[in-house]
């Protein structure tokens, strides 16, 4: 990921009790963008913020390389185009990680300005 913004050795992710990634689909959009975050802390705020307590956060190493690499075909098979990396609920600034082949791409700043809606991936 070089020239990228996203500098950290684990990713968390909010998880569903079903087990299923929660992620956001901006309106009018065929691609969902899965919710991550650079901490715990990070984490913890957004799920307390949106509402999502029955929520579990779970972490992914990024040294874990075939970890990776399965989230990412995972995900793309389910129509995600990318990571919202740090999503504040209240202000819609985020990092747009991109998945690319199978991986990450760079991380770009990002604000929402569209309404979203949670959905499970």
């Amino acid at each position: 990921m070089s020239g990228s913004l996203l500098d950290v050795q684990e990713l968390l992710f909010l998880s569903d009790p079903t087990g299923e990634l929660v992620a956001f689909q901006e309106t009018g959009s065929s691609w969902t963008n899965v919710l991550a975050f650079s901490s715990e802390d990070k984490a913890e705020a957004f799920r307390r913020a949106s509402g999502l307590s029955n929520c579990q956060i779970v972490a992914l190493q990024l040294v874990d390389a075939e970890s990776l690499r399965n989230l990412v075909r995972e995900l793309k098979r389910k129509m995600v185009r990318s990571l919202f990396v740090d999503l504040d609920f209240h202000t819609g600034e985020c990092l747009d990680v991109w998945l690319v082949g199978e991986g990450l791409g760079e991380a770009r700043k990002r604000q929402l300005v569209q309404e979203v809606s949670a959905r499970r991936r």
